[in-house]
């Protein structure tokens, strides 16, 4: 739109990232609606110009010296943080499993999600409303969905108590709640068996009705949890689901930073730090009108 030469390369063979993975869930139709108008603009940025090159997995060599200004969005790494017993159990990272169209292995009936986030909540919820399955969510964090907006949160904590649901009808609502476990960790695996270390001064989990205070705010009135004050808690887990955080998949940056690849270089959503949606499109925004 600016006049410059651009050329988009993707690893994959569609654009959209891991919006594509939250868009296997049906409460994201919001989601499929967003990445259709991608689609739809970039066959306009095509038809003005811009040149896509798919199924690219970019190296340095690939582009070192041949652009001005490269922008690096390459998302982030993902782990499996290792816990005793986890070659007992069947697991996955939750995005391999939402890619995989949440293909849910035979016999599985209880299913452990650890990770408290939107992620975990979601895809959490999703099991259980699209297929009825007993889900159970672990976090470390003192409260559910810390960093999500109270109206998002609030709604997302109806739903998983079974008071809420998409369609706002009672008969949509969950028939068996999820069970929750703030301020708390998984501390082994044995077989289909899951050991929590449950802190017993945790917060209620489910509390849509309740502003969370920043981080960065202080709280006189709340008291700090201790840590020694735990509990153990055996759950079955059939299946387990990790949706704990990423760190940025900057290996390109830093490479291209290194050899001086362009006169500006830039890291662009997770690949600078992992955050939400609105946070890599107006940091995108920004970036590219000040160029």
């Amino acid at each position: 739109k600016r006049g410059y030469d651009v050329t988009l390369f993707e690893k994959t063979d569609h654009i959209g990232g891991q919006l594509h993975f939250a868009g296997k869930m049906k409460i994201k139709h919001d989601i499929r609606c967003y990445l259709e108008n991608l689609q739809f603009q970039l066959n306009l940025l095509i038809e003005d110009g811009l040149k896509v090159e798919f199924n690219k997995v970019v190296t340095p060599d690939d582009i070192n010296n041949k652009f001005d200004v490269i922008l690096c969005c390459t998302g982030l790494k993902t782990s499996i943080p290792d816990i005793e017993g986890l070659e007992s159990v069947r697991y996955a990272e939750v995005r391999e499993f939402l890619k995989n169209d949440m293909d849910i292995p035979n016999g599985v009936k209880d299913v452990l999600v650890i990770g408290g986030g939107i992620m975990g909540c979601e895809v959490g919820y999703s099991l259980a409303y699209e297929k009825d399955l007993n889900v159970v969510v672990v976090g470390k964090n003192k409260d559910l969905l810390p960093k999500t907006v109270m109206a998002n949160r609030s709604q997302m904590l109806w739903m998983m108590m079974g008071e809420g649901s998409p369609s706002g009808k009672k008969d949509d609502a969950l028939k068996k709640p999820i069970k929750a476990y703030n301020a708390s960790e998984v501390i082994r695996f044995s077989g289909n068996k899951a050991y929590l270390a449950v802190n017993k001064g945790r917060n209620a989990p489910y509390t849509p009705w309740k502003a969370l205070i920043p981080e960065n705010v202080n709280n006189p009135f709340e008291k700090d949890l201790d840590p020694g004050n735990v509990k153990e808690l055996e759950l079955t887990a059939d299946l387990v689901l990790f949706a704990t955080s990423g760190k940025p998949n900057n290996s390109l940056f830093n490479q291209l930073l290194k050899e001086n690849s362009a006169k500006e270089i830039y890291s662009i959503g997770d690949s600078s730090e992992p955050g939400n949606l609105w946070k890599a499109i107006t940091n995108a925004n920004e970036i590219a009108r000040n160029i």
